[in-house]
């Protein structure tokens, strides 16, 4: 059952899917663009598919896909390099299974890191937080010549 997440919330228009928010020329004024849902609805989300999950005869994957730190999306690294730092402190609490840690990221933190995608894995990490899952860190690409970080994990079934 895919869902879709407005991970990019007020950022989507203004960046014309990609970049155009870089360039100085001012847009047309328009109404603004929906807001990205809160780190903490999007666990709320998952939380709430694990246990539909949990009480169905069925068996389910839950998958979530992103990329880490949009460089084009973060003044961190002057829109050219990912935010390896934010990257860093989501990856040490994602290792520790410290969910509060994730579920208590602003909105405005996950803007400045360019973490919008991240909002994907919130869902994922509600989920496995609910189900007392931890993660394996299958791999971990940290970059300076792409746009962002990447991590592979996985849960264990218990």
């Amino acid at each position: 059952m895919p869902f879709h997440v407005n991970c990019y919330g007020s950022m989507v228009m203004r960046s014309a899917g990609a970049v155009a928010h870089l360039f100085k020329t001012e847009p047309e004024p328009q109404l603004p663009d929906p807001p990205a849902p809160t780190p903490a609805l999007c666990m709320s989300v998952g939380a709430a598919l694990a246990r539909v999950i949990e009480a169905s005869p069925y068996r389910v994957v839950v998958m979530a896909s992103s990329s880490w730190s949009h460089c084009f999306l973060s003044p961190v690294g002057g829109w050219v390099i990912p935010d390896h730092a934010a990257d860093r402190e989501m990856l040490a609490a994602l290792r520790r299974a410290d969910w509060d840690a994730w579920r208590n990221r602003s909105l405005e933190q996950i803007e400045r890191a360019g973490h919008h995608e991240l909002l994907n894995w919130m869902v994922l990490a509600g989920a496995m937080a609910e189900l007392d899952r931890k993660p394996v860190i299958d791999d971990w690409v940290e970059t300076y010549i792409f746009q962002s970080d990447k991590c592979f994990a996985s849960f264990a079934l218990i």
